[in-house]
C-alpha cells in the first residue's frame, strides 16, 4: 500500500481521534512535546496487506527515525496481526481496536515522569531499550542520582561486541560524563536531541 492509502484511512479516523494529526503513515498526537505517540501505518511485501503499530517515543533521545520499541502491533478483532486493503468493517474494526488498545495507551504518557513509569514496568523486557529510556527519562526529570545508576546498569549490560550496542553505549557514556559533570548543560543536551529528532523525523511543526 501507499503512503496516499494511508493517509485516507487515517482521515477516516481522525474525526474520533481529536488533537491527533496526520504525516505520511503516522496518526500522532499533537502537540507533541518532547514524546511522539500515536500509531504507525507499516507495509508488507504483499501489496494488500499492512500493520498498524502503535507506541510512544521519546524524542529527548537522539532519533534519526520511528522504531516501534515502545509498544504493540494493533490486532484485528479477530485476533490476527495483518490487516487488508479493503476487508471488510476496515475503518468500524480499526476504529473500535485503537479506541480500545491505542488510546488508553497513549493517553499515559505525556511527560518524562510517565517514560519511567512505563520503563520501570517492562525491565524484564528482552533487550536495553527500556532500561536506556529510563536513564534518559530520569535525567530529563532531573533526577540525577537514579539516571546516573542507570546508565551504570545499562553500561554493563550493552555489549560492544554488537555493533548497535556500542554506538548506544558510547553516547550513554559521554553523556552520563555530561551528567557527571554539569546536570545543567545535561538539560540543555536533551533539549538539543528534542529538536534535532523533531527535524530528523520531520515533525518540527507539531512540536
Amino acid at each position: 500500500m501507499k503512503y496516499k492509502e494511508f493517509e485516507a484511512i487515517s482521515r477516516e479516523l481522525l474525526c474520533s481521534l481529536p488533537g491527533f494529526q496526520i504525516k505520511g503513515p503516522l496518526l500522532f498526537r499533537a502537540p507533541i512535546g518532547g514524546i511522539l505517540s500515536g500509531i504507525c501505518f507499516d507495509r508488507s511485501v504483499n501489496v494488500d496487506i499492512f500493520y498498524v503499530e502503535y507506541f510512544f517515543l521519546p524524542l529527548f533521545m537522539r532519533r534519526e527515525y520511528i522504531s516501534f520499541s515502545f509498544g504493540d502491533r494493533l490486532r484485528h478483532p479477530s485476533g490476527q496481526e495483518a490487516w487488508e486493503r479493503g476487508m471488510d468493517g476496515l475503518i468500524p474494526d480499526l476504529r473500535r481496536m485503537i479506541e480500545r488498545e491505542v488510546l488508553p495507551f497513549v493517553s499515559r504518557v505525556n511527560t518524562a515522569a510517565d517514560v519511567v513509569r512505563e520503563a520501570e514496568a517492562r525491565l524484564h523486557y528482552p533487550g536495553p531499550h527500556y532500561l536506556n529510556a529510563l536513564a534518559y527519562a530520569l535525567a530529563r526529570m532531573g533526577q540525577t542520582k537514579r539516571s546516573l545508576a542507570a546508565f551504570d546498569k545499562l553500561l554493563a549490560e550493552l555489549d560492544p561486541a554488537v555493533f548497535w550496542q556500542n554506538d548506544l553505549a558510547n553516547e550513554a557514556r559521554r553523556f552520563k560524563v555530561l551528567l557527571e559533570t554539569d546536570p545543567d548543560q545535561a538539560q540543555r543536551q536533551l533539549d538539543a536531541w528534542t529538536d534535532e529528532s523533531l527535524r530528523n523525523l520531520r515533525l518540527e511543526k507539531y512540536r
